[in-house]
């Protein structure tokens, strides 16, 4: 196996208000196996990511019930400036990263084994800031 070091970050910049933004974080050929957030003094919100095998899925839409299904737990997670749950006993609670506004931060989540055909993140952001979220994966 080799690295997958991604060429660029899959956003960057100012994550306005909203219920749900969702980002791409690889598909076909990738195996995700770290994701690194950052966010800064401004921004409140929560991280939770979703896998699907369907190919076709525009990542950024919502989808029916059933086609993105949420990632429970975390291999491993480290976070400076917010909050991880990982409860992987609780099927059907999302693993997350939440984040209360003043709390500069950032964390890299590990996804051990993660070989689901494409995954994304999911933000439910409650006060704008800038955010940034860049996956790293193997080949």
């Amino acid at each position: 196996m080799s690295e997958i070091a991604y060429p660029s970050d899959i956003f960057q910049g100012l994550q306005p208000v909203s219920a749900a933004t969702y980002y791409g974080a690889g598909g076909d050929s990738s195996l995700i196996h770290t994701v690194h957030l950052q966010w800064d003094a401004a921004f409140a919100g929560v991280f939770t990511f979703e896998l699907s095998n369907f190919t076709g899925l525009d990542p950024k839409v919502t989808g029916t019930s059933g086609q993105w299904i949420p990632i429970c737990a975390f291999s491993l997670a480290s976070v400076v400036g917010g909050t991880v749950a990982s409860n992987p006993a609780t099927a059907g609670t999302p693993a997350s990263v939440t984040v209360v506004a003043g709390n500069a931060g950032g964390a890299v989540l590990h996804f051990a084994s993660l070989g689901t055909y494409a995954m994304r993140g999911k933000v439910n952001c409650s006060a704008q800031g800038v955010i940034r979220f860049r996956p790293h994966g193997t080949f």
